[in-house]
């Protein structure tokens, strides 16, 4: 489309804006590989291995009141978890409008 071809890459020569903008700020967001699997390893634990843990524990061994609060604290746990696996999935993330800012690829 610049019809450059052989003579070189487009690249852009300088930020649109001097500040971060509300495009940066929720899309443009970047998670640091160590923390992403924390993050993961959070996720995967709170949201599956706990609760089915605890449904297991409380269907075999538990019983009345015992077993319905065992349940309970399983499905919050899955929520945490779940809730933790839906934030790393918009934080990882690469969205079209950085490419705006700078980003070679999306």
């Amino acid at each position: 489309a610049t019809g450059l071809g052989a003579f070189g890459k487009v690249s852009l020569a300088a930020s649109p804006h001097g500040e971060d903008n509300y495009l940066l700020k929720e899309m443009g967001f970047r998670i640091a590989r160590k923390h992403a699997r924390k993050v993961r390893r959070i996720a995967v634990f709170m949201g599956f291995i706990i609760p089915f843990c605890l449904i297991g524990i409380a269907m075999h061994y538990l019983h009345g009141h015992v077993m319905s609060a065992g349940l309970i604290v399983a499905a919050v746990s899955c929520l945490i978890g779940l809730g933790f696996e839906r934030w790393l999935f918009f934080a990882e993330a690469k969205h079209a409008v950085t490419l705006f800012y700078g980003e070679s690829k999306v």
